[in-house]
């Protein structure tokens, strides 16, 4: 069974082979910059700054190579504009309290 299939089944409240698993997709299943910074490094991954799409959660673009390495089901696509209204663009390097090295929108 695909990801898309496993999705269907799941939306329509039928068995599919396993749990779908969304990481990331939507702001609810979203996962902090942080958090996503030491998944890529118990991963294995690269260790690169974690591109903050959300900054009123502090969300975690989550990139392919994880999605892959999970095995994860849903890709989200995410709106330009963050819930604070402006464009995501111009990147910035922000490392956060805790020391993650993040890029954050130009206007944040």
């Amino acid at each position: 069974m695909n990801s898309r299939e496993r999705l269907i089944k799941t939306l329509n409240h039928q068995q599919p082979d396993r749990v779908p698993l969304d990481l990331g997709g939507t702001s609810q299943t979203g996962i902090s910059a942080s958090t996503l910074y030491q998944l890529r490094k118990a991963l294995g991954l690269e260790e690169k700054p974690i591109l903050v799409h959300e900054p009123s959660q502090i969300l975690g673009m989550v990139d392919e190579d994880v999605l892959k390495k999970l095995g994860a089901d849903v890709v989200g696509l995410w709106n330009p504009y963050t819930f604070m209204g402006y464009k995501n663009e111009n990147w910035k390097p922000w490392n956060m309290p805790d020391g993650t090295p993040t890029l954050m929108s130009g206007k944040f």
